[in-house]
């Protein structure tokens, strides 16, 4: 039989990775969803990415790719995209 003690330390073990998950699963869907727009706006813009391209971006923090597609509006080709990508690529994941 588990002391109270015991228990209690499992229920916060338990709550804690829960909440940890959900953490991690609200990051998660924020990240795909901030990608999905910002390849959006650049195949839009300049037609389909390659996947090495498209990889690139993926790969980005959120903060990044916020910042890419702030920046988006500033871009005149896909070399702008390959220097701003290669100038923000530090900022991974």
């Amino acid at each position: 039989a588990m002391t109270t003690l015991t228990r209690q330390w499992f229920q916060e073990g338990v709550q804690q990775g829960i909440q940890q998950g959900i953490q991690q699963g609200i990051q998660q869907g924020q990240h795909e969803a901030t990608y999905k727009l910002a390849l959006k706006l650049l195949s839009n813009r300049f037609g389909a990415l390659n996947e090495s391209a498209q990889a690139r971006i993926r790969n980005l923090s959120v903060e990044s790719l916020d910042a890419l597609i702030e920046d988006y509006f500033g871009f005149n080709s896909v070399d702008d995209l390959a220097i701003w990508l290669a100038k923000h690529e530090l900022l991974v994941v």
